[in-house]
């Protein structure tokens, strides 16, 4: 909340924007959004946050059993470590 009140995000990608229409004149057409449930393992590499505030990481993993499964798992079908 801290970085939404600072005013630190800027505009939301064009792939998470509702565009119907985006005029004759544009060069670049449509929203381009890809469906997370349409590939492998519920999840690609599509940007969700503004470029502003895309590398900041808001939540870090905890200590317990739970969490740590739950990292595994989410750097398992990432392909991260």
């Amino acid at each position: 909340m801290a970085d939404i009140e600072r005013g630190n995000s800027g505009a939301i990608p064009r792939t998470l924007q509702n565009k119907h229409f985006d005029g004759e004149d544009q060069a670049v057409k449509g929203q381009f959004y890809k469906y997370p449930h349409a590939f492998p393992n519920h999840w690609l590499d599509q940007q969700y946050l503004p470029d502003a505030i895309k590398d900041v990481r808001y939540y870090e993993y905890g200590d317990n059993k739970i969490e740590q499964a739950t990292k595994a798992y989410w750097d398992a079908i990432k392909g991260t470590k």
